[in-house]
């Protein structure tokens, strides 16, 4: 048995210790501030924020609960596009990766709970593992090892599936707690989403400017939000409640509509339908009718007090809504697209069962720049999982796809469960099944942000069934 050192057992010498530590650390604050003041003040931010950093965390992670909101709600860290890596997601990144590693070790050798429950649950890892398994034959290839790195790093952040999932299995406030996250994502990425847009118009000096003007970041989050918002206004019965969703969801669909994306402006056409398809009687019509008076009063107020603006506006997304009829003919970036599966596929009619893995290049003629370009992304979701990882990740991914529809779909029409855990299930089934459609022109099995929230749908859908099946409520 190791002696314990006779410091520590005495309290005047352990109370002397800790206070030369305190005096310590306080020299070493004061020593640090005045080396950032005299060697370079613009980083003298750094020190209330990272003050702020540590007590935060200290107070969120002692609770599991605060947690898992962190860790939810700190997905907007992840959500801007700036050129370059921002100390938001390098902070998110590591809470992230600690959030993980936390939970892991918890789950395997303190609870001795089993991390692989279901066939989902062996699909989602038995991704992982593949992804991580393909690195060797990706390099056979001719990858490049920093696209392979980028997307082994981006990858990590599908593994979102399982906390979440085992958090709505276990907390009762966990389906609450997912909602309201998803909403403030969504409130928080559509003001961003405005102030970028304003700042767009403000430096427009022709009409055409107006009209064509768009803000491409975030089209995918905000197809999400859209569709959770719709979903929780169809069952939210007192009428204060109802008019601030319908404000909110107008809000995301306005930012939706702002990115003029066309391919998630169908998506979410065909998520709402589903939606609408699987409602009961009582909902569709509150959606029928709230809804049309909502887009009413909306576009009255808006042609009052912007009048011209909005004119020039609606003309820009009208002609681009009805470009749609002609996009896969005309549009270049669409037959782009076309033309690069066109060139992925003949690489896997060479390669189909066992792909070529991550950042290997092909060649394909590029229209837009009218010469032959080499490139390892590619735009169809279902090809480049074919590409990549062959018939067994593209078939991991469908099957545990599939199945999270139809288990959200179950959570919903599960009438003993709380109206939180079914609307988690329906409105991830809904979002999962428009997923199915954006997934041909974009890939969301490449970017940090897509694999974030595709994980995290899947989490919530089974999630949701899970509790239904134990009675978690």
């Amino acid at each position: 048995m190791e002696r314990v050192p006779a410091i520590l057992l005495n309290t005047a010498s352990f109370r002397a210790l800790g206070n030369r530590l305190l005096i310590a650390g306080l020299a070493g604050s004061l020593a640090l501030v005045l080396a950032l003041v005299w060697f370079a003040p613009a980083a003298i931010w750094f020190v209330p924020a990272a003050l702020i950093a540590v007590v935060g965390f200290a107070a969120v992670w002692h609770n599991p609960i605060g947690r898992f909101t962190a860790l939810l709600v700190g997905f907007v860290a992840l959500t801007d596009y700036v050129a370059g890596i921002q100390v938001g997601e390098v902070a998110y990144g590591l809470f992230f990766l600690l959030y993980l590693g936390h939970w892991a070790y918890t789950a395997l050798f303190i609870d001795h709970r089993s991390l692989v429950r279901s066939g989902a649950d062996a699909g989602v890892l038995g991704l992982l593992l593949l992804v991580v398994a393909y690195v060797p034959l990706a390099l056979v290839f001719g990858g490049n090892m920093p696209a392979i790195t980028g997307e082994l790093s981006a990858f990590v952040l599908f593994a979102i599936y399982f906390p979440v999932k085992d958090a709505l299995t276990r907390y009762r406030v966990a389906p609450w707690i997912v909602l309201g996250s998803v909403l403030f994502i969504g409130i928080f990425v559509s003001i961003r989403n405005f102030f970028e847009y304003k700042d767009l118009l403000l430096h427009a000096t022709h009409a055409w400017q107006v009209a064509k003007g768009r803000v491409v970041t975030n089209d995918n989050i905000l197809m999400v939000v859209c569709l959770f918002a719709l979903t929780i206004f169809s069952f939210t019965k007192p009428i204060l409640y109802r008019a601030g969703l319908l404000g909110v969801f107008f809000m995301f669909f306005a930012a939706l509509i702002l990115t003029q994306s066309r391919g998630y402006w169908v998506a979410f056409l065909l998520g709402a339908g589903i939606l609408f398809l699987l409602l009961g009687w009582t909902q569709k019509r509150r959606l029928l009718v709230l809804g049309f008076w909502g887009a009413a009063i909306g576009t009255v107020l808006a042609l009052l007090f912007f009048s011209e603006e909005v004119a020039v506006v609606v003309a820009g997304l009208l002609d681009r809504f009805l470009s749609l009829k002609t996009a896969a003919t005309a549009d270049i970036s669409l037959v782009n697209r076309f033309r690069e599966t066109a060139a992925v596929w003949q690489k896997i009619r060479v390669n189909p069962i066992l792909g070529y893995g991550m950042g290997v290049p092909y060649p394909f003629f590029d229209l837009a720049h009218m010469a032959t370009e080499h490139d390892a992304f590619v735009h169809n979701g279902y090809i480049g999982l074919w590409y990549k990882y062959g018939l067994l990740g593209l078939g991991l991914i469908l099957g545990v796809w599939i199945l999270s529809i139809r288990r959200g779909i179950q959570a919903y029409r599960a009438s003993l469960a709380s109206m939180a855990t079914r609307l988690c299930g329906l409105a991830s089934a809904v979002t999962l099944s428009a997923f199915m459609l954006t997934t041909i022109t974009s890939n969301p099995f490449y970017l940090n942000d897509t694999l974030f929230i595709f994980g995290f749908l899947l989490g919530v859908a089974q999630g949701a069934y899970e509790r239904t099946r134990l009675g978690t409520e």
